[in-house]
């Protein structure tokens, strides 16, 4: 200290997150909102147990609600497991202008479900936000689903909207953790 510098270990830089949502929120009707998220950097969604009143539907996700062609980009993969293998059974997630994430399909079994998650950084900011998916559905010809991508929403990320695009949910639960 007496030149003036002092040695010391420097503070870690890890950050906290906690469950926005306490005990997380029921999936519901077409769309189910999440809102006040704008205080958050980075966020995780997970979403359990997600289904339809109806088979081989797609979950989606928004944020702010924008639906604007080529606020979403994907770059990934797209994989479906039915009882006899194909080729055409993977495929690649190569899009950039999109109208919202999508998360995965539900299988054709009205008893699926779709289970997985989301992690988003940059919610604070006001350039591109980059995501990360990785979601697995249940039951014959499931689906998973793994990429990342960008969301190009130059606001704060406000709030998060889970989408059943022509479907019921009639199960799953959304918890959203957010860190500052």
């Amino acid at each position: 200290e007496a030149t003036g510098l002092k040695w010391a270990t420097p503070a870690g830089s890890s950050k906290t997150y906690t469950l926005v949502n306490s005990g997380g929120t029921a999936l519901s009707g077409s769309s189910t909102a999440i809102s006040g998220l704008s205080s958050y950097d980075d966020l995780i969604i997970i979403i359990s147990g997600a289904s339809y009143t109806t088979a081989s539907q797609g979950l989606y996700m928004t944020v702010n609600n924008v639906l604007t062609a080529g606020s979403y980009t994907r770059y990934g993969q797209r994989t479906s497991w039915p009882s006899t293998y194909a080729s055409t059974n993977a495929g690649v997630f190569n899009v950039a202008s999109s109208t919202q994430m999508q998360l995965a399909s539900m299988s054709n079994d009205d008893t699926s479900a779709i289970s997985g998650g989301v992690r988003i950084s940059g919610c604070r900011g006001t350039g591109v936000k980059p995501y990360q998916v990785t979601m697995a559905a249940s039951g014959n010809n499931n689906e998973g689903t793994s990429y990342f991508g960008v969301v190009t929403a130059t606001t704060v990320i406000s709030s998060i909207e889970i989408i059943g695009i022509s479907a019921t949910f009639d199960a799953g639960t959304v918890f959203v953790y957010g860190a500052v």
